[in-house]
Parts: C-alpha cells; sequence; structure tokens
C-alpha cells in the first residue's frame, strides 16, 4: 500500500504507441534506466487495452510493469490514457468508438464532429470512472510494494479547433445558468462582482463571462469529469491524482491550444470543480515554460488544486 512517504525522483517516461510488451520493455527500458541511474518510469496505461471489451477487464499488461518495477527497484506514475488523450478520444474502447450516438462527440460551430468525445457526455465520463476504478482498485490488492507513486488523470484534455462543444447538449447548457458552484468561485477569485440587482434572473455563461465564456464552459465540465473519475478511483486507493496541461501558444486563443485545459488562466475554474487533484503539471514544450514554473511552483498554493 502507497504510504505517502516523500521520494526523491529522477525519473524517464515510455509513452510507446502501442504499449510495448513485457520482454521489449526489459531490453529497452528498464535495462536503459538503469545505466542513465533513474528511479521513476512514468508509462501509460490505454483504457482499449484494459477494457477491450464492455465490463470485461485485462490487467496484464499492468501486472507486467509492476513485477518489472519490483524486481529493477524502480517507482511508476501511471498515465491514465482514457477519455482523453492530447484533446482526442484516440485511446477509448473499440466498443465505445463504435457507438456515437450514446457516447456522443463534440461539435464545432456549424455541426462538424470532433473525434473527442463530449465532456457533456456523463455516459462516457462514468463508463471511464468505473474502468479507473478498476483499476485503482487491482493495484490496491496487488502493489504491495508500493511501486505506483501517483497516477495522472488523461492527458491534455480540452477542445482544439474550437472555444467551446456546439452539440445539443452542450448548447443547452451554455444557455442555461452558471452553476452556483463556479459563480461562488468566480467571485472569489475576483474573476467578477458579487451578483447585483442589476444582473438579470437568468445568468448564463455569456452574460457573466462575456467573451471568456467559451473557455470556462469548457474548463468547467473538463474539470468536472475529471473530479469524477478521479474521486471514484481515490475511493478504492488514495493514490495522488494529477492532471496536465497542454500549454497556451501562437497565436494564443482557446482552440489553437486545447480550450477547456488548465491553463494558467483557467486554474480558478479547476480547482473549483477538481479538489480531487491535487496539482497540475504543464509540458514544457513552450519557451516561455521556466517563467511559468517560476509563477506556479515558487507561490504558496497557486498550483495547489486542494485547499
Amino acid at each position: 500500500m502507497w504510504t505517502g512517504s516523500l521520494f526523491g525522483r529522477l525519473q524517464g517516461r515510455c509513452t510507446t504507441q502501442p504499449p510495448m510488451p513485457p520482454d521489449r520493455m526489459e531490453a529497452e527500458i528498464w535495462m536503459k534506466m538503469d545505466q542513465s541511474h533513474l528511479n521513476t518510469l512514468i508509462v501509460p496505461v490505454y483504457w482499449e487495452t484494459l477494457e477491450p471489451e464492455e465490463g470485461s477487464y485485462d490487467f496484464s499488461l499492468v501486472d507486467s510493469l509492476l513485477e518489472q518495477a519490483v524486481r529493477f527497484k524502480k517507482k511508476l506514475i501511471l498515465l491514465w490514457f482514457g477519455l482523453w488523450k492530447n484533446a482526442e478520444s484516440a485511446y477509448v474502447p473499440a466498443w465505445m468508438k463504435q457507438d456515437s450516438e450514446t457516447f456522443f462527440r463534440a461539435e464545432m460551430y456549424g455541426g462538424e464532429r470532433l473525434n473527442t468525445i463530449s465532456p457533456l457526455c456523463w455516459e462516457a465520463v462514468e463508463r471511464d470512472a468505473a474502468a479507473f476504478s478498476r483499476l485503482m482498485g487491482h493495484l490496491r490488492e496487488v502493489d504491495k510494494n508500493s511501486s505506483v507513486i501517483m497516477v495522472q488523470v488523461e492527458n491534455e484534455v480540452g477542445l482544439l479547433g474550437t472555444e467551446r462543444d456546439y452539440c445539443r447538449q452542450a448548447e443547452e447548457a451554455f444557455t442555461g445558468n452558471v452553476p452556483d458552484k463556479l459563480m461562488d468561485a468566480a467571485v472569489k477569485s475576483g474573476k467578477i462582482r458579487a451578483r447585483e440587482t442589476g444582473w438579470p434572473e437568468k445568468a448564463d455563461w455569456t452574460v457573466v463571462f462575456g467573451e471568456d465564456a467559451g473557455e470556462i464552459f469548457s474548463a468547467w465540465f473538463f474539470a468536472s469529469a475529471l473530479e469524477r473519475i478521479a474521486s471514484v478511483g481515490k475511493k478504492e486507493y488514495p493514490l495522488p491524482c494529477y492532471a496536465n496541461v497542454w500549454l497556451k501558444q501562437f497565436p494564443w486563443y482557446a482552440g489553437s491550444y486545447p480550450s477547456g485545459g488548465p491553463v494558467e488562466d483557467m486554474l480558478w475554474v479547476w480547482k473549483a470543480a477538481a479538489p480531487s487533484l491535487f496539482t497540475i503539471a504543464p509540458d514544457i514544450y513552450v519557451p516561455y515554460v521556466s517563467e511559468m514554473w517560476k509563477r506556479l511552483f515558487f507561490c504558496p498554493n497557486k498550483n495547489q488544486m486542494t485547499r
């Protein structure tokens, strides 16, 4: 069982697609980690290989990772590639890909469907949460050496090419009232003033947030989805869970980077919606990342998701 003790990581990352079989992992990854004096491997677990048939789980690749980690005396950080990776739904199981009515896609303005399951598709979120919960429960039962020290939930979530989802379900939500919890967070963070008598009774997203409404809408629903997935998993096994983020990039508008992800100015939304995540891990592919590290990680509580 995970003990919560401190651990200094010298880590490497393996994100092969498809997953590398155990014999190749041993020859090409674990032995090289020894040669490089690394003590932690970041490695994905793909939903499509974990639950190839609905309700039927295969933990063989996870078990081989645990066995090799013990044998090579390394720790693991698992990346849960579930509903979303790199702003798409490429690694959901085939049975989910084949049912686009139940597990509906996000849409651009005009109706073009994206290769991304909508964060408003709660049926898909619940299936992801169920699979993640089974994974975490399996780790609790079999990882007796505490090889897994934390888990990333999804990967680079958000929508590319649009600031928000325009599917029917999203349109209904966008023209409805902003949730009270988000309103409270917006007031607390200084994004809006407390509701005044001049406000209309129906405070929809555009009325409250103006030109930023689309990205805030996306952030709220992606963060809420990750909260559901992470919280259900942590009930089975309370490992630290976090999310990563594809940072803003030129030309800097929501949709040129995944809109709805936990970029710096959307952290207030994510903190309100996803308290089960303990932190956000920014990708390091942009030139200004060092400045972001200073702002986020050298300021108390700036990047701490829980209060």
